[in-house]
């Protein structure tokens, strides 16, 4: 499995990096507060200071325009392996039937955050995402162990300009 990059700054900033290296594997997403660049390769990153993932399950691929939803899970260490084992047993292409475009599950270099980030198609609502990360984290024995602080939900539209979707 590939490395993930992802920087965060302004909108205009990222746009700028993402037109620069347009050979790269990059993906720009935009929020209400801030965007994201997300770089996937196995080589060194464009980056200076990015948050670092290990891409440890994935069902499609990033897309370049639509809508997409990150759940920040912070998992005590020693749970870990028990999370990724459960979330990857539920991670399976009936996935596609909650209209998803892509799901990646996405390890912390350092700390204890991972990211789970769902994508969906541009006229599609994003509580779709919400209601598959509500049943990947659900039903999970000792879950409150598991977490240390609860998790938190960002949302993104994917693509150059953050207002045409």
């Amino acid at each position: 499995m590939g490395t993930i990059y992802i920087a965060s700054g302004t909108a205009d900033y990222l746009l700028r990096i993402f037109k620069k290296y347009p050979n790269e594997n990059l993906r720009i997403f935009h929020g209400d507060r801030h965007s994201l660049l997300i770089h996937e390769t196995d080589e060194k990153t464009l980056f200076q200071f990015p948050k670092t993932y290990q891409l440890i399950a994935n069902i499609g691929i990033f897309p370049y325009k639509g809508k997409a939803a990150i759940r920040y899970v912070p998992v005590l260490e020693e749970f870990q392996s028990v999370f990724e084992y459960q979330i990857r047993k539920k991670m399976t292409e009936e996935l596609l039937s909650f209209g998803i475009t892509s799901l990646h599950l996405l390890r912390p270099k350092k700390g204890d955050t991972y990211a789970l980030i769902a994508c969906i198609q541009k006229g599609d609502s994003i509580e779709t995402c919400r209601e598959l990360f509500k049943f990947l984290l659900e039903e999970q024995p000792g879950k409150e162990k598991f977490y240390p602080r609860p998790g938190y939900t960002e949302e993104y539209v994917i693509g150059e300009d953050e207002d045409e979707n």
